[in-house]
């Protein structure tokens, strides 16, 4: 299983390149992951992954509960899972 965190629009912040660097490098360790950074929504719509959409409005977890969010969805899913942020 792989985990995809799919970004819609690309970032120009020194300081967040940076961060999201150094934090791709730490989450490899531990999971299949893959970092993407698309220019709109499109070709996403043909992945067959479980989607899981991220924006402000979403339900909030503590870490503990992501994980146990994530962990469950690890077991239960045969398939990759996708975070997708930003865009319209």
């Amino acid at each position: 299983m792989k985990i995809k965190f799919v970004v819609v629009g690309k970032t120009v912040e020194k300081y967040l390149i940076q961060g999201c660097e150094e934090y791709l490098k730490r989450i490899k360790k531990y999971v299949n992951f893959e970092y993407v950074v698309l220019k709109d929504l499109s070709s996403l719509l043909q992945d067959k992954s479980y989607k899981i959409l991220l924006d402000e409005n979403g339900k909030e977890f503590t870490s503990k509960g992501f994980s146990i969010f994530l962990e469950k969805k690890m077991v239960n899913l045969s398939k990759d899972i996708t975070f997708v942020v930003g865009g319209p």
